[in-house]
C-alpha cells in the first residue's frame, strides 16, 4: 500500500514511471487499485485488505543432543503477516502437549524460543507444533510439527591409567563404545 499526498491536477500514473527517461514499466501484476479523496486512517486500510492464506513452517534446534543442551524453536509464518504471534506447543514421549512460548511474528515472518541450558529439558522423544493464530487480514495457519530426539547426559566415569600414561589434572568425559577394543588387545581399533 502507498500513500500519495497530490496537490496538483498532473496526471496519475500506475504500474508505470513517466519521469524515468526508459519510462520502465512494473513487472508484475497490479490489482485492488482505490483512489480516494482523502487519507484512509490504518484501521480503515487493514478492513480494506483481503485475507489471504498463510502456511508456517516448524523447526527444532539443539546445540548437542544431550539434555544439557541450548535448544531453540523457530517457525516461518509466510507470507509474512502484518503482525501476530505464534504459539509453540511441546509434548514428550506421547504424551499431552505443553504450552511452551508466543513470540511475536517479526518483519521476516519469523518466530523464535530459546530454552537454555535444558531447562525443563528431559530425555526423551519430543514433538514440537506451531501454529499462526491470525492477524488482521493474515488467517490463521494449519499448525506444523517436526520430531526430535533428546539424550540423556552421558555418564562421566571414573578412569585408572596405567603408569606410563600421565591424564591431565581437570575431569575428562568419556563415552563408553560397544565393539571396540574386544578380542584385540588393542584399544580403538574394531574388535
Amino acid at each position: 500500500y502507498e500513500r500519495f499526498n497530490r496537490t496538483s491536477l498532473e496526471d496519475l500514473f500506475i504500474g508505470v514511471a513517466p519521469n524515468c527517461p526508459y519510462w520502465s514499466s512494473f513487472e508484475g501484476n497490479v490489482d485492488h487499485v482505490r483512489v480516494y479523496d482523502r487519507a484512509l486512517t490504518p484501521d480503515e486500510i487493514l478492513a480494506d485488505i483481503p485475507d489471504y492464506s498463510t502456511t508456517t513452517t516448524v523447526s527444532a534446534y539443539q546445540t548437542s543432543p544431550y539434555a544439557e543442551s541450548t535448544m531453540g524453536y523457530d517457525a516461518v509464518v509466510s507470507p509474512t503477516p502484518p503482525g501476530g504471534q505464534v504459539q509453540f506447543y511441546l509434548s514428550r514421549d506421547g504424551g499431552p502437549e505443553l504450552h511452551v512460548g508466543n513470540p511475536p511474528v517479526s518483519e521476516d515472518g519469523h518466530a523464535s524460543v530459546n530454552i537454555h541450558n535444558g531447562q525443563n529439558i528431559l530425555p526423551g522423544a519430543y514433538v514440537l507444533r506451531a501454529e499462526f493464530m491470525g492477524y488482521g487480514p493474515a488467517q490463521p495457519s494449519v499448525s506444523s510439527s517436526t520430531a526430535f530426539t533428546v539424550l540423556p547426559i552421558p555418564t562421566t566415569v571414573a578412569v585408572t591409567a596405567p603408569e606410563n600414561v600421565h591424564l591431565p589434572a581437570a575431569p575428562i568425559r568419556l563415552q563408553a563404545l560397544t565393539g571396540w577394543g574386544a578380542g584385540t588387545g588393542r584399544t580403538g581399533e574394531p574388535g
